[in-house]
């Protein structure tokens, strides 16, 4: 096999998109690095503009001023899953969305969209509060967007609430291209990139699994792997992964010795280890946490962490020797600082009242999950996201962070970045954290702006290093940089470089990644630099951490262990409650209420005569979920039968907000036709928008963006940087037990 140091693939992806621009943008920008960080310091300023306005809406929410708050106040928002939208517009810039007789997707331009599921557990209160917010800021919007388009780069403009409801702009309908046929039901924005990047920071997630024999009985091993795959996937390029199994022993993924960054091919390669896993064997709760530190150590001592927090996710369904020991000397030492643990006994085997008492006595937060309950699984390995948002909020941490290149829902111009920022009540003192505000932008535009690191021949590495021209891995052959068995590009080193002592590395032991070139590498390179500026290493205050255990658990350490734990105060109570929780939510009707509108024999008519309200948001039919309509002819408008329609769906579905929180019907499946759906809408837009219907804009050449396959983020060393690859094998899991590092 021979491997090219500066692979080509992204360097044309680069290129194509420059041509594009070159076509529709008079004088293509000149590629400086201060043109560059003026188009990075442009979306950092408009998100923070998203964010400003947001704030101020809050703030009237709590003194009465804001006019479409008050519950005697009518106020309506639009669903994402809906049939059309109040003001539709076929914009073909957005991707084909099948059914609705538009070449490209049915966009609202004065309108945003709210998107929920049952499945997040949200309340009333939160729905209509998110949609009201959205609501609010529709001519803020409207305003930035225009802007944007000015700059020549305007996409998606979105905010998701710590509850999980996304508001998008602008206004969408939920396309066939996605993953479900139940209008996203799966779809949880606090878990996309954006969100995980904007609530937590940089840090390093160790999983450990427990894979006993007992976990065969009542589809724990099922509900395991799936909510293992979702943190996998919350992960982003700031954050380091690693995968610890347990039976009677403990093995790391594929016998890996360092965590590896949260790139999205290494994402995938976990996640099919993950669908692989078998259960078997006894259980050892020490085993699983001393082969986690050992993870962690060596990672560390190379360089292959986050240099921020450690994150470990426990879970069981068994019993066996308590590991208190074992987690308090790992504490009190040097090497435990800054380690937060989430403990999760599953089902109804496991000792919860051993593993509960060990939580308090060693600081970890703690959750009993049972048997059969999927999402409550899902939120309690999730957890540390509440953790490190409340030290977030604590600390008032309002910097912006910035994704690695992602696929977004709907996916419609290849690969995206997206810059976000917390969002936070700040009518009180603490703050509370609602949420996060983002803003897209495709890294085919800034790539083009972006100067290009010169490649070196031989290829140097992240640590200046120096490539051997010929050398050997595991008995194969290979020349520059090559990718076996890792995320990234590497090659062997001279001796006495890079990570060294390893057996497997041919002739000098000795090996390093390779230093990223190109366009891509000074792009991805920035985005990293510019996601990992803020840690705060001190923790969060034992109070906190108390009021953490009792949202998860049910109950505080100092509850159910008085004579072992101070109660904390009635005021740090408050105070951290609210910090975690926000307000005390009022009483809020939720009615369905549907709209009629004059749709009766055009492309949008699904029966929709028939159609119930759904209170779950959820549709039943739209004409994203539908086949294409035949070609129309002439379907005039009959205004008599569209009138006589009365309170059936037509025109959108909306939420209606009066002293209730009401939601338009979600249209009634048509003889069980199948649904299409969608992860969330959020990170796209056009290149250039069409006008607003109320607010007149400059009419831009339409511009099809091309697609392209997405490219993983590479970490670096100490300063970790991305490594531009080429078509990547499929990889050789590497022998277990190896003495080799970072493979």
């Amino acid at each position: 096999m021979r491997a090219l140091s500066h692979p080509p693939r992204r360097v044309g992806f680069a290129l194509a998109c420059a041509l594009v621009l070159s076509a529709f943008v008079p004088g293509v920008l000149a590629q400086t690095t201060a043109e560059f960080n003026a188009a990075l310091d442009a979306k950092e300023t408009a998100v923070n503009r998203m964010k400003i306005n947001l704030e101020a809406a809050l703030i009237s929410m709590h003194n009465g001023t804001l006019s479409s708050w008050p519950t005697t106040t009518t106020h309506s928002a639009q669903s994402t899953c809906s049939a059309t939208l109040t003001s539709p517009h076929c914009d073909k810039n957005f991707g084909n969305t099948a059914g609705c007789n538009c070449e490209g997707r049915t966009i609202d331009y004065t309108n945003t969209v709210v998107k929920t599921s049952p499945k997040l557990g949200v309340s009333d209160y939160g729905v209509k509060k998110a949609a009201v917010l959205g609501s609010e800021l529709e001519s803020e919007l409207a305003s930035m967007y225009t802007s944007l388009i000015e700059v020549g780069d305007a996409k998606w403009l979105y905010f998701g609430t710590k509850d999980g409801v996304l508001v998008n702009y602008p206004g969408f309908i939920w396309g066939e291209d996605n993953e479900d046929a139940q209008c996203g039901v799966e779809y949880d924005s606090r878990l996309r990139p954006w969100s995980m990047n904007g609530a937590t920071g940089p840090k390093n997630i160790i999983l450990i699994l427990d894979i006993s024999g007992s976990m065969a009985f009542m589809n724990r091993m099922v509900l395991l792997k799936q909510a293992a795959k979702k943190v996998i996937d919350s992960a982003t390029h700031a954050d380091y992964l690693g995968i610890i199994t347990f039976n009677g022993a403990a093995y790391s993924y594929a016998g890996l010795t360092t965590l590896a960054k949260g790139l999205p091919d290494f994402k995938a390669r976990l996640k099919t280890y993950i669908d692989e896993l078998t259960y078997g064997g006894g259980t050892n709760f020490i085993a699983g946490y001393e082969k986690a530190f050992e993870l962690v150590d060596n990672s560390k001592a190379k360089n292959y962490a986050a240099a921020c927090h450690t994150t470990y996710v426990f879970v069981t369904d068994g019993d066996a020797p308590s590991p208190e020991a074992t987690l308090t000397t790992r504490g009190a030492s040097a090497a435990g600082a800054d380690e937060h643990h989430f403990m999760i006994s599953l089902g109804s085997g496991g000792n919860s009242d051993l593993l509960r008492k060990v939580a308090c006595d060693v600081g970890a937060v703690f959750t009993a999950v049972p048997d059969g309950e999927q999402e409550m699984l899902d939120r309690a390995m999730i957890s540390f996201y509440k953790f490190y948002a409340l030290q977030k909020t604590l600390d008032k941490q309002e910097t912006p962070t910035w994704t690695e290149p992602y696929d977004s829902i709907p996916a419609i111009w290849g690969p995206l970045t997206s810059v976000s920022v917390p969002v936070y009540d700040k009518s009180r003192e603490p703050w509370h954290m609602v949420g996060v505000a983002s803003v897209d932008s495709t890294t085919c535009d800034l790539e083009a702006k972006a100067p290009a690191a010169a490649a070196e021949d031989p290829p140097t590495t992240a640590r200046h290093c120096t490539c051997q021209s010929t050398w050997t891995y595991n008995g194969r052959t290979f020349e520059g940089c090559a990718d076996p068995d890792w995320p990234v590009p590497w090659c062997a080193t001279q001796a006495g470089c890079g990570s060294c002592d390893t057996a497997s590395v041919g002739p000098s032991g000795c090996w390093d990644d390779c230093k990223p070139t190109g366009s891509e590498a000074t792009l991805f390179n920035e985005l990293l630099s510019r996601a990992t500026r803020w840690c705060d290493t001190t923790g969060l205050p034992a109070c906190a951490v108390e009021s953490l255990r009792e949202e998860m658990d049910g109950s505080t350490c100092a509850a159910r262990y008085p004579t072992d734990f101070t109660a904390c105060s009635a005021a740090d109570k408050e105070y951290y409650d609210y910090a975690l929780k926000g307000p005390t939510e009022s009483a809020v009707d939720f009615d369905l209420t549907r709209t009629s509108g004059g749709i009766r024999g055009t492309a949008y008519d699904m029966d929709m005569d028939r159609c119930a309200c759904d209170p779950t948001m959820l549709p039943t039919c739209s004409c994203a979920a539908l086949p294409s309509p035949p070609p129309m002819e002439d379907h005039g408008v009959d205004e008599e039968a569209a009138g006589a329609i009365g309170g059936a769906v037509g025109g959108a579905v909306i939420f209606i907000v009066a002293t209730a929180f009401c939601c338009c019907c979600h249209n009634r499946k048509r003889d069980e036709s199948k649904y299409s759906n969608a992860g969330v809408a959020m990170q796209q837009q056009p290149q250039y928008a069409p006008q607003y219907p109320q607010q007149p804009m400059p009419q831009y050449p339409q511009q099809q963006m091309p697609q392209y396959p997405q490219q993983p983020m590479q970490y670096g060393v100490q300063q970790p940087m991305y490594v531009p690859q080429g078509q990547q094998p499929s990889y050789p899991a590497p022998p277990g037990g190896g003495g080799f590092y970072g493979r």
